[in-house]
């Protein structure tokens, strides 16, 4: 994977030097359960917000804990496969009708972040976040929705506790 660096002057113990800050932006993407077009959107321009002001980023390709192992191109499965699942029969009746235009939907969003996001080529979980999380100087979290506390989950801590990687590594004030 290659991650753009963005030379940056930043001043350390009363001296400026020219340094590289690689940026990760994570995000709810193309992972939604509902499959809504606002957090692929919203990612995009801020992602084009950074660029637009001469800084570079690349988005991580985050699955968020609570959206797994559910099958955001097809929920119909999650009811089929999961015969304790709450509001089954709703479900079942619900996702067996959308199941073609639910398809194509989770097909425009995916063609959209292909063709307009610059993203990590793999996919990563709370597991792997690690592996990729040390790539990068700096991680921004681009949604509001990562505030959202999900019962039997709790807050996602691939947003949160991910902080800790960053404990170790030199902090710059920017100018």
């Amino acid at each position: 994977m290659e991650i753009t660096l963005l030379p940056k002057v930043m001043m350390t113990e009363n001296t400026m030097e020219v340094v590289s800050v690689r940026i990760g932006l994570i995000s709810y993407n193309t992972h939604t359960i509902d499959l809504n077009f606002a957090s692929p959107l919203h990612l995009y321009a801020f992602q084009q917000y950074l660029l637009s002001q001469g800084i570079d980023s690349t988005i991580i390709d985050y699955i968020p804990m609570e959206y797994r192992p559910h099958d955001v191109c097809h929920p119909l499965f999650d009811y089929t496969l999961n015969p304790k699942k709450k509001n089954r029969e709703d479900g079942l009746q619900r996702w067996t009708k959308l199941f073609f235009e639910r398809e194509k939907r989770f097909q425009r969003i995916q063609e959209f972040a292909d063709r307009y996001f610059i993203k990590t080529s793999d996919t990563y979980t709370l597991e792997t976040l690690p592996k990729i999380a040390q790539d990068f100087d700096c991680l921004i979290c681009v949604s509001d929705v990562l505030w959202k506390y999900y019962p039997g989950v709790g807050f996602d801590r691939g947003f949160f506790s991910r902080a800790m990687l960053f404990r170790e590594k030199r902090k710059y004030p920017m100018l």
